[in-house]
């Protein structure tokens, strides 16, 4: 089976949607896939053919390239009908990729499967909502795959006739894996961090969705041995160092910046608990990577979280906007006893998250999408 993708971004250029991609592509070989990605780079490559893999980059490799291919996936669509028969198109997230695939489906009869990650809050969708054929993109595609409940949902608020399969994201279980406390107490003295405190750590895009800045009011209310470790870089850093300094945080809170995914690998297994208290969240691909390291998560209750971090189970779990509520949380979690039976509870929990086991139930969806069975 010959699948198309639709992804306005590809690797190096990758998010959690892309790396789904990616990943659920590796694991696939049995399978062809031809992505087609906006280049938005001059230095990437236009094509790479990586075997099962066929990766084409579109555009003039500039930023504009991300809505340009609207209209550049189809024109190669056409193009490669002459040579290529594709079983199935499919879409990642409503945004350009739908719309490619939209016009396809319009001009060609493309059918398409629609994938819906989109992890923004409600103000963000009613923007998107204004945006001409936003909704039709839901009503149009012929199937559409969302990673959490939450999302099911919005789905089924654009198009209620469609029946949307939860098939959530996985990690790397390779790379995010437990390890014994010597092997943790050595990262520690390898990565400068105190084998005194307590270290919750995050990696998130320093957006204000993230919540960083609730993480970092909640740390000033918690214990002075508590510290938090931040990997990721954004638009908000500049603004989340100011609020470190006045908050007389300097001394507890580290912000690395981009540090790529076998750091914060190892920054994980030398932490105590991963925090993130997101403002809007799709599912967060991040919380299984804690989980298969064995770290307790502390989140909170928004969006599809809730499928995946369990209060009292595999984490705890706060209401949004309450850096009180984290603060509490984050006294509990100094119970060595509580870290450890949410621990194990995590390491178990994530075995279903693997991206093998992912991209099984991705294949069936491909499957009967292709022969219709629904």
């Amino acid at each position: 089976m010959t699948i198309l993708v639709f992804t306005t971004a590809y690797e190096p250029l990758t998010g959690g949607a892309e790396l789904a991609v990616k990943y659920i592509a590796e694991h696939l070989p049995q399978h062809t896939f031809h992505i087609l990605t906006a280049k938005q780079e001059r230095g990437l490559l236009s094509f790479e053919d990586k075997g099962h893999i066929k990766i084409y980059r579109l555009g003039l490799g500039i930023p504009l390239d991300r809505h340009l291919f609207v209209f550049l996936a189809p024109l190669f669509y056409f193009y490669s009908l002459s040579t290529t028969h594709y079983s199935l198109s499919w879409a990642m997230m409503a945004n350009q990729s739908a719309y490619a695939a939209y016009i396809c489906k319009k001009l060609f009869k493309l059918k398409y499967l629609l994938s819906i990650q989109e992890g923004d809050g409600d103000e963000w969708f009613k923007k998107r909502e204004r945006l001409p054929f936003y909704k039709n993109l839901y009503q149009a595609a012929d199937k559409i795959q969302a990673i959490s409940n939450f999302l099911v949902n919005r789905a089924k608020r654009y198009s209620p006739a469609s029946q949307p399969v939860l098939v959530a994201n996985g990690f790397n279980d390779a790379l995010f894996r437990p390890v014994t406390p010597e092997q943790k107490d050595s990262l520690r003295a390898k990565l400068g961090l105190p084998s005194d405190a307590i270290i919750f750590f995050t990696a998130s895009r320093l957006v204000k969705k993230n919540g960083i800045d609730l993480a970092l009011q909640a740390l000033l209310l918690s214990d002075a041995r508590h510290k938090i470790v931040v990997a990721g870089e954004g638009e908000e850093r500049k603004n989340l160092e100011a609020l470190t300094n006045r908050l007389g945080l300097a001394g507890r809170v580290t912000f690395l910046g981009d540090i790529g995914q076998d750091m914060v690998a190892m920054y994980m297994q030398a932490s105590d608990v991963f925090m993130r208290l997101s403002r809007s969240e799709g599912l967060g691909s991040v919380f299984l990577e804690a989980q298969g390291v064995g770290l307790p998560v502390l989140a909170t209750t928004v969006g599809g979280i809730p499928d995946i971090v369990k209060d009292n189970f595999n984490g705890l779990l706060v209401p949004p906007e309450s850096p009180e509520a984290a603060a509490k949380a984050m006294q509990a979690l100094q119970d060595h006893n509580l870290r450890s039976q949410l621990s194990a509870a995590a390491l178990e929990f994530s075995k279903e998250y693997t991206w093998k086991y992912i991209s099984e139930h991705m294949e069936k969806l491909f499957l009967n999408f292709h022969g219709r069975e629904f």
